[in-house]
């Protein structure tokens, strides 16, 4: 009798309460709504409407049974079932944009279909009339503490639950099995101080998003500063990468971080920088434990050319990816046996001005924890200046190459003109002219002369493969030898045998070197010359009025080891007002804008034209009609004429 008094006066209670009761917590919730600041963020009252609800809930059913009793054995059974289905209604419009619970809504129901069952198994045992409010409050209850511990642990289904679990537990059983309001009190109570406790904790998260803000910006000013500091001190890329993810993984206790750099020539990403634990982002990898070292090692000898690869999809779709719950996602499950060890996972492109660069990956937070929608924006800041850092690293490689190459070709000019001749020398019975004008990009044109103290002169025109400071240092050496063995040689044909020896013993396979070396023996008027692959040779004979043009033949120096039967000496019979003009492939390759070449036709009309000429006012007039063809263009090649006239 007194457990029944007891029961009616605590309905009679509820009855006449719950509409007052159930107003409150609705205008605070539409009052924390009111502000944007809170509204914009849900987690604030996320934990507010389930309590509302549920009071709403209970004094409409209460008030409808009491009005219609014969329906009140039905409504115990299907109550669960409304109050559940309508749980998961409101949850759906509550967060279906954000798309964290979708995954979830499967369990969700069977958790709702495994309350049914134990709901109709204990209002099966329920015979005697309680009140209808405390007779559905176990099903009420186990419904809500169902959704309140599927919502504040939806990320932790897997872990066994804490002492604080097990005791609401432990409440809703009693208040299933023991129909006294002592143990149906005790949920209800539970239920009004988790909705206490959100609600303050609400009005405190006020306080906290300010006080975050204020520590956001100081954070990304201090971070601002170590990266700035980091990409100033250091000029390698990647110890430049290395110090940015341990920055970053420092600052948002991230557990590991790679670079990924996009290689558009060979249309694949590959790991550039990698830190902390990184696990491969390949489908199939398998790999057993590995040091991290090794792992980086191994990681980074992969590419990604999969289109469904999630780096790929992040690169070219050129949209970052949050995976706050990876092993529920299927692009990881397909890892292989190492997807287990990645629990969240945030990828975001590095694309300047529509450029692909490549993909910042981060991987899983420390202390076991979930990478957050905080860090998740925060790393867009982290991606802007990894797009700044590589940005900057291939801007001072390219500029570091071009001074190289503009030192290297200095160097080159610098060597090339160290070799020129300074003074044309004066031999009797032959008047001499010489010059050589470099091309933008230095090649390897080289022309000298030697005299002997027999009186002897030695002509030499060569062109030397390649450019830069590799040509000059081979021209360097030729000259060398030249110079050097010049006076002790009888003729040209054997000192250049001996020149081709030592030059392919010091030089690459790749290298190599035409060139013609006439001597004048004065004495005996002859002119006589040994030919290495040159072009050809033009000589104007006054007495005959013709000019012919004469093949020079033989085998560049360099290119065999024994020239002795290739290469030949031969004589060259001039006579008075004879010219005879020798150039480098740079004249007869000469173009203009139109991109027509100056050829061997136009030069052979050229020295017919010009061959009453003295030596240097032919040099200088082929000059300037060499010029005068090109107009604009830039000469493609080094210019290189030595004119003999006899």
């Amino acid at each position: 009798m007194l457990v029944y008094w007891v029961n009616n006066v605590l309905a009679t209670f509820i009855l006449n309460t719950l509409p007052v009761l159930a107003v409150i917590p609705l205008l605070v919730v539409l009052f924390l709504r009111s502000f944007p600041d809170i509204g914009v963020r849900r987690s604030y009252h996320y934990n507010l409407w389930p309590p509302v609800l549920f009071f709403m809930w209970q004094v409409v059913l209460s008030a409808w049974v009491f009005k219609h009793p014969h329906w009140n054995f039905w409504i115990r059974l299907i109550d669960p079932i409304i109050f559940g289905g309508l749980v998961w209604a409101v949850l759906e419009a509550e967060i279906t944009e954000k798309g964290k619970y979708k995954q979830h809504s499967i369990a969700f129901l069977k958790s709702i279909a495994i309350c049914v069952v134990i709901n109709f198994v204990v209002q099966l045992l329920y015979i005697k009339n309680f009140p209808p409010t405390f007779n559905r409050f176990p099903s009420q209850v186990l419904v809500l503490i169902l959704w309140w511990r599927f919502q504040t642990s939806y990320g932790r289904w897997a872990i066994r639950p804490r002492g604080r679990d097990r005791l609401s537990i432990l409440l809703v059983f009693l208040a299933a099995v023991f129909p006294l309001p002592f143990f149906r009190v005790l949920p209800l109570t539970v239920i009004a101080w988790s909705w206490m406790r959100t609600f303050f904790d609400a009005m405190g998260a006020i306080k906290a998003d300010r006080q975050q803000n204020m520590d956001e910006k100081e954070l990304a000013s201090t971070m601002s500063e170590n990266l700035t500091e980091v990409m100033q001190a250091v000029t390698n890329f990647q110890e430049t990468a290395q110090k940015f993810l341990q920055n970053m993984c420092q600052v948002l206790e991230i557990k590991s971080s790679a670079i990924y750099i996009w290689h558009e020539d060979q249309n694949h990403f590959r790991a550039t920088a990698l830190y902390g634990p990184f696990q491969p982002m390949v489908v199939g990898t398998q790999a057993p434990f590995l040091r991290i070292e090794q792992l980086h090692k191994m990681i980074k000898t992969q590419v990604i050319t999969e289109e469904n690869n999630l780096i790929w999809q992040c690169g070219h779709g050129k949209k970052p990816i949050y995976i706050p719950y990876a092993s529920l996602d299927e692009r990881i499950i397909t890892l292989g046996d190492r997807q287990h060890n990645i629990q969240s996972l945030v990828l975001s492109p590095l694309v300047l001005e529509n450029d692909l660069l490549g993909v910042l990956v981060l991987q899983n937070k420390l202390y076991e924890r979930y990478i957050s929608e905080s860090d998740f924006y925060l790393s867009h800041t982290f991606a802007h200046y990894a797009t700044m850092m590589i940005n900057s690293s291939r801007m001072l490689s390219q500029r570091i190459e071009q001074e190289r190459v503009t030192s290297e070709l200095n160097l080159g000019q610098k060597i090339q003109a160290d070799l020129l001749p300074h003074k044309i020398p004066e031999v009797e019975g032959i008047e001499l002219a010489g010059s050589m004008t470099p091309a933008k990009e230095i090649g390897g044109d080289y022309f000298d002369f030697f005299q002997r103290d027999d009186g002897r002169l030695g002509i030499a025109i060569g062109d030397v493969s390649g450019k830069g400071v590799p040509a000059g240092m081979l021209m360097t050496i030729l000259q060398t030898i030249l110079e050097s063995k010049y006076p002790f040689y009888p003729n040209t044909y054997e000192l250049l045998v001996d020149t081709n020896k030592e030059i392919s013993r010091k030089i690459k396979s790749s290298m190599f070197i035409t060139m013609l070396l006439f001597e004048w023996d004065y004495q005996h008027k002859k002119l006589r010359y040994t030919a290495c692959g040159h072009e050809h040779i033009l000589h104007y004979s006054k007495s005959q009025q013709k000019l012919f043009t004469l093949r020079s033949g033989g085998i560049a120096l360099g290119m065999t080891d024994d020239v002795s039967e290739i290469l030949r000496e031969r004589e060259l019979p001039v006579q008075e007002g004879d010219v005879v003009l020798l150039y480098t492939d740079g004249v007869i390759e000469e173009r203009n804008a139109a991109g027509e070449m100056y050829d061997l036709e136009k030069l052979q009309i050229f020295v017919e034209n010009h061959a009453s000429m003295g030596a240097d006012e032919l040099r200088l007039h082929l000059l300037k009609e060499l010029a005068d063809f090109r107009q604009d263009a830039e000469p493609v090649d080094d210019i290189t004429i030595i004119v003999m006239k006899f």
